[in-house]
Formats: structure tokens, sequence, C-alpha cells
């Protein structure tokens, strides 16, 4: 099992403390899956280059990820909100939809496969890609490509803030379909 998490930037200074947490669940998450988080650059806005643009650039920036992906979920405010069984139901779907469903649990020791699917996502080959944008948000067309469109809350989080609870959602996520115990 493969899921990949892209992110726009790199934790600045003032949340660097959610670095370990970061590292933490991702190595919890071997126990289920492949899991990689991979960071994009993003882009600067100034009177010239509006959210718009960056939005735009960033998304040309993703296109590689979601061309290999089998199963591409965008995470935006604007997205559909599940309790935590709900996720777990929904994780097992994408797995499913991805030929990944393992019922008994446990990660893959074969690394992941990448092949271009030339933006088509019907046979499975490169997993699940989490997409979480910029300050700036996503751009229409990311939301568009996405088979489904994840909204953690209504609340505004901070975007550094949101990579942990993607990854602590994902953990319990599993570990809710493994029948093991984490979830209350």
């Amino acid at each position: 099992m493969t899921i990949t998490i892209a992110v726009f930037g790199k934790l600045k200074q003032g949340f660097k403390y959610l670095e370990a947490g970061e590292a933490d669940y991702l190595k919890r998450l071997q126990v289920f899956c492949n899991v990689t988080l991979i960071e994009l650059p993003d882009e600067k806005l100034s009177p010239s280059f509006p959210p718009q643009k960056a939005m735009a650039v960033e998304a040309d920036r993703l296109q590689p990820y979601i061309n290999r992906a089998d199963w591409v979920v965008a995470l935006s405010e604007t997205g559909k909100q599940w309790d935590s069984v709900g996720l777990a139901q929904q994780l097992n779907q994408w797995l499913v939809a991805t030929g990944q469903h393992r019922p008994n649990g446990g990660g893959s020791a074969q690394k992941p496969v990448n092949r271009s699917m030339g933006g088509q996502r019907n046979q499975a080959t490169g997993g699940i890609l989490c997409i979480v944008g910029s300050a700036h948000g996503l751009a229409p067309t990311v939301c568009q490509q996405a088979n489904v469109v994840w909204g953690l809350s209504k609340l505004t989080l901070p975007h550094p803030l949101v990579r942990i609870v993607v990854l602590e959602q994902l953990y319990r996520a599993f570990k809710i379909l493994r029948n093991q115990p984490y979830h209350k």
C-alpha cells in the first residue's frame, strides 16, 4: 500500500515543534503502508503575483504526482467532512479502488510503483495521493482532478498544523480498520 502526501512549503520557524510529531506519525504509518511526505516549493505573493497565479503555478507542480496516482484526495475547506469512523470507511474505499486493500493489515515490503497514467487513474499502480495546498489554497483545477475533496474542519487551521492532522487521522483510520486500540 502506498500513500503520498504532497504539501506546499517547509515548516516555518514558528512551527518547527511539529517536526517531531510528523516524524512520529510517519513512522507509525509505516506499519500499515509505504507513506511519503513530499514538500513542494510554495509561491510567494506580491502585488504582481496574486494568489490565483500562485495557485496556478503550484497546480502545475502537482501534475506529475497527480498523473502517477491512482486515487487523488485534495484537502480543502469546502471538502466533505467525516468523523473518524467515516474517514476509516473512506480510506478503505480508496484502498479498494486502487487495488491496495489488504483485509488482514500490514504494510507492503515492496517499493511503491509509480507509472505515468497520462492523467487516467482507473488502473491501480500508483497509490493514493493526498494533496495539502499552500496557505493560498488549491487551484480549482486540482480539486476538479481529484477523486475526492476532503475537508478537515470548518475551522480555519494553520497550514503547518494541517500536515500533522492529516497524518494522525490516516493513522487513526488504519487503526480503526484493523480493530486495533487507539481510537476512542
